[in-house]
C-alpha cells in the first residue's frame, strides 16, 4: 500500500485520496472509481491571465488535508476534511496583488478548459424538485443547475430548476454508479448564479459557480463548500442525508412562529377574474392580464364572488387580493378606479372574520411607478451602465430592483408600512410573488458584498420578512420555496400553480418540500382545472393549507390562445364537496406541531397530533385510496367521501360508545344503518357528500 494513498470508509462507499496525484477517487459497488475528482480549484478571471502551478500537500493530520498552490493571481488553499460518512472540499483564494475580479469558479479542474475536468462513470442522476427530475446520463452532455434562477431562459440547462413556478430545491444531486447512489451538494447559500452547477459531458465532470462581474477579491475568500457522501441504494435516502446534515450543522433551522389563522383555508379571486374574462372577451385571443384586471379586479366582482362563497357555505378564513389592487408595480397604493376604498374593504372583510393578504412583487418596478421615478438609482445596472429591465404582461417595462442599495430597502420599508400598518391599509399579510425574477450575477450592483445570486435572494427575502414582522408581528408572509435554508424568510411555502395539467402535481410538490423538511405548504391552484380541483382539495386539507383561486367557474382544458383553459360553470355537486372539505379542514386545522407524512407514489397522506389526548394519532388522513378524508378531534372523526364506498375509519386508542351518523347540510343528524365497530375501526357504507349529506361523523368517548 502506497503511503500516498489515504483510504476512507464512507458507509456504503469508499474514497481514496492520492496525495501525490492530488486526486479524490470515489467508489460505490465497483472496483473502478465512479468519480476521479481533481483536487483543484480553477478561477476564471475578468481580464486577467492566470497560470496554474502544481499543488503540494502542505499539511495532513489524517482528518484535514491542505494543499497549496498559486495561479499567479491568487495564492490558493485546497481543503479536504474527512468525517464519518462524508468528505468536505473547499477552496480559499488569496489575491497576491490588488483585487482579482473572478468570473467563474471551477471545482475539479486544473484550468478553465473542459479537457482538464475530472472523470466520472455515473449512469443516472436525480434532483429533488416538484417535477422530480431524474434521467439516465447521456454520453454527450447533461447540465444540472439548482437554485433560484433569474428571469432569463437558460438554454444550456436541460434540467434547470424553475423556482418561480415550482419550489427551490436544496443544492444537492444524487448520482448512480451501478446499484449505489453518491450525493454531491453544497453547504451554503452561495453568491453565484446557481447553488450547484454540475456538468457531465463526454465522461468528464465539473462543478461551476458563475459570479458574473460581481466577485472582486481584495482579501481571502472561501468558495462554496462541496460535500461528497454515500447515499446507499436509494436516491431519496441520498437526498435525506443531505437535508439532515443541513439541520445537524445548524445551516437550516425549523420554522418556529405559527398563528392560528395561517391554517386557512385561503381564497383568492384571481382565477375567478381570469375565467370571467374568458367568457366575456370578444375574441378567442387573450388580450392580456392588464385588460382582465381592469375589468374584474373590482369591488363589484369581489362582492359577487364572496357572496357566491357565502351562498354555498364555503368557509374560507384568508382572502388574497392578488395582482391588480395597486396602481402599478412600484406604486403600491390602491387603484381607486378599480377598488374605491381598499382600506374600508379590508376592514369590512376583517369584520366578517376574514384575514386579508395583498399581492406584492418586491424585485421589480414599472418605468412609470412612484418608486422608480423618485429613485431611478434603485435599478440594477447592466455592464454598460443602463438600467436592467424585463418586459411583463403586454410589454410592460419593469426595472429590476437592487436590494443591495439602501435606498431600495428604505423604499421597501415604506411599502410594507403602507400595506400592513394600522395607519395604512392594515392588511394581515402578503403574498410575495415573482421571487424568481430577481437580478442575475451578470448585472452591476450598488454593493455586491451585500449579496448576489442565491445570497441576494435570501438576503432580500429575509429583509422583507424581518421588516414586515416589525410592522405587524402576526402577519402572514406567503412565498414560493421549499429550500430548508429559506425556512425563516416566510411563513407558508407556496407550492404554486399546477400548470402541467398533472393530477398528481400538488402532492409531488408538497412531497418535495416535506422531504426538505420545509414548513407547511400552501397548495396554490390559480389555474383551477377541473381535473384535480375536487381530488386535490381532498388531499390538500391533509398535507397543507388548501387554497382556492376560482369558485364560480373552472378551467376544463388548456388550448393555445385560450389562456389557462376554456371555462365552464362549476356544478352544485362540486361546490357542495368543496364546502364539505373546508368545513372538515376547520375541525382539525394544520399547525407546526403535527407530524406529517406524504407518499405520492403509494398515494398515502396523513398528519398526526403530537400532544393532547390524541397524541400519536391522526389529525387528518385520506381513506380508501383517496376516495374519502377524515379529520379527528377528541369527540369525533369527521368524514367526507367523494364516492359511494364502504369505509373502515380507524378509532383512537381507548375510544368507546361509538356511534356513526350522517350529517345533512341543514345540520340534522341521522344514524347510519348497519354501522359497526370491527376491531379498532368503525365500518359503514358512506355516500358521496355532494348532495344532502354534508359529512359523516364517527362519535366516540375517550
Amino acid at each position: 500500500m502506497s503511503k500516498d494513498i489515504i483510504r476512507i470508509d464512507l458507509r456504503g462507499a469508499r474514497a481514496e485520496i492520492d496525495t501525490q496525484a492530488r486526486a479524490l477517487c470515489l467508489f460505490t459497488d465497483s472496483s473502478a472509481p465512479c468519480l476521479a475528482f481533481k483536487l483543484a480549484g480553477s478561477l476564471e478571471y475578468h481580464g486577467l491571465q492566470s497560470a496554474e502551478q502544481p499543488l503540494r500537500l502542505e499539511k495532513s493530520d489524517g482528518r484535514h488535508l491542505v494543499f497549496t498552490g498559486s495561479d499567479g493571481v491568487c495564492a490558493k488553499e485546497i481543503h479536504l476534511e474527512i468525517h464519518e460518512g462524508w468528505i468536505d472540499y473547499w477552496l480559499i483564494a488569496k489575491p497576491q496583488a490588488g483585487a482579482a475580479p473572478v468570473k467563474c469558479m471551477h471545482y475539479g479542474q486544473d484550468g478553465p478548459g473542459q479537457a482538464a475536468a475530472s472523470a466520472h462513470a455515473f449512469e443516472e442522476f436525480y434532483v429533488l424538485c416538484p417535477d422530480r427530475y431524474g434521467t439516465a446520463i447521456p454520453k454527450t452532455k447533461v447540465n444540472v443547475k439548482l437554485g433560484i434562477h433569474s428571469h432569463r431562459f437558460d438554454k444550456d440547462s436541460e434540467f434547470c430548476h424553475d423556482a418561480g413556478r415550482t419550489i427551490v430545491a436544496p443544492y444537492v444531486v444524487a448520482l448512480a454508479a451501478g446499484k449505489s447512489w453518491l450525493g454531491i451538494g453544497t453547504l451554503e447559500i452561495p453568491s453565484s448564479e446557481w447553488g450547484l452547477n454540475l456538468t457531465l459531458q463526454d465522461g468528464k465532470a465539473r462543478l461551476d459557480f458563475d459570479y458574473g462581474i460581481n466577485l472582486k477579491l481584495d482579501g481571502p475568500y472561501t468558495f462554496p463548500k462541496i460535500t461528497f457522501f454515500a447515499g446507499g441504494a436509494d436516491r431519496i435516502v441520498t437526498i435525506r442525508k443531505y437535508v439532515d446534515r443541513l439541520y445537524a450543522d445548524g445551516l437550516a433551522t425549523p420554522q418556529k412562529q405559527w398563528e392560528d389563522f395561517w391554517a386557512g383555508p385561503l381564497y383568492c379571486f384571481f382565477a375567478d377574474q381570469m375565467y370571467e374574462y374568458q367568457v366575456d372577451r370578444p375574441t378567442d385571443k387573450m388580450l392580456g392580464e392588464i385588460e382582465m384586471k381592469n375589468r374584474y379586479c373590482t369591488d363589484a366582482f369581489l362582492v359577487k364572488c364572496t357572496d357566491f362563497l357565502k351562498q354555498h357555505e364555503i368557509d374560507y378564513r384568508v382572502i388574497i387580493y392578488d395582482a391588480g389592487w395597486f396602481i402599478m408595480n412600484g406604486t403600491w397604493r390602491p387603484d381607486t378606479a378599480r377598488v374605491k376604498d381598499l382600506r374600508s374593504r379590508i376592514r369590512q372583510l376583517q369584520g366578517e372574520g376574514k384575514k386579508v393578504l395583498l399581492w406584492y412583487a418586491p424585485f421589480f418596478a414599472c418605468a412609470g411607478s412612484d418608486n422608480y421615478k423618485a429613485h431611478p438609482e434603485m435599478a440594477v445596472r447592466q455592464a454598460d451602465g443602463s438600467p436592467a429591465f424585463i418586459k411583463r404582461l403586454e410589454g410592460e417595462v419593469n426595472y429590476l430592483l437592487d436590494f443591495t442599495n439602501p435606498i431600495t430597502r428604505e423604499s421597501c420599508r415604506r411599502d410594507l408600512a403602507c400595506m400592513l400598518s394600522v395607519e395604512g391599509l392594515n392588511a394581515d399579510g402578503l403574498k410575495l410573488d415573482c421571487v424568481h425574477q430577481a437580478p442575475d450575477t451578470s448585472q452591476v450592483f450598488h454593493d455586491p458584498a451585500w449579496g448576489t445570486g442565491e445570497r441576494l435572494a435570501y438576503n432580500a427575502m429575509r429583509f422583507i420578512y424581518d421588516e414586515a414582522k416589525k410592522v405587524k408581528p402576526e402577519c402572514l408572509l406567503n412565498s414560493t420555496a421549499g429550500n430548508p435554508l429559506f425556512n425563516h424568510t416566510f411563513d407558508l411555502h407556496r407550492i404554486h400553480d399546477a400548470l402541467e395539467y398533472n393530477i398528481h402535481m400538488y402532492e409531488q410538490r408538497a412531497w418535495a418540500a416535506w422531504v426538505c423538511r420545509a414548513g407547511i405548504s400552501d397548495l396554490d391552484d390559480w389555474s383551477s382545472y377541473d381535473i384535480f380541483t375536487v381530488r386535490a382539495n381532498l388531499r390538500k386539507i391533509v398535507y397543507g393549507v388548501p387554497s382556492l383561486y376560482a369558485i364560480r367557474r373552472r378551467g376544463c382544458q388548456r388550448r393555445l390562445g385560450c389562456g389557462f383553459g376554456l371555462s365552464y360553470t362549476v356544478s352544485d355537486e362540486e361546490l357542495n364537496l368543496i364546502s364539505s372539505f373546508y368545513a372538515l379542514c376547520l375541525k382539525a386545522p394544520i399547525d407546526l406541531s403535527q407530524e406529517l407524512f406524504i407518499d405520492p407514489d403509494d398515494q398515502v397522506f396523513w398528519r398526526k397530533y403530537t400532544s393532547g389526548k390524541l397524541a400519536g394519532f391522526y389529525a387528518a388522513t385520506t381513506l380508501a385510496g383517496n376516495q374519502a378524508v377524515a379529520a379527528y378531534d377528541e369527540q369525533a372523526a369527521y368524514v367526507v367521501s367523494i364516492a359511494d364506498i364502504p369505509l373502515a375509519v380507524e378509532l383512537p386508542p381507548g375510544a368507546g360508545k361509538v356511534k356513526v351518523a350522517a350529517i345533512s347540510r341543514t345540520g340534522k343528524s341521522k344514524p347510519v344503518k348497519g354501522a359497526e365497530v370491527v376491531g379498532n375501526r368503525a365500518v359503514f357504507e358512506s355516500r358521496r357528500c355532494d348532495g344532502e349529506i354534508k359529512r359523516f361523523e364517527v362519535r366516540y368517548v375517550l
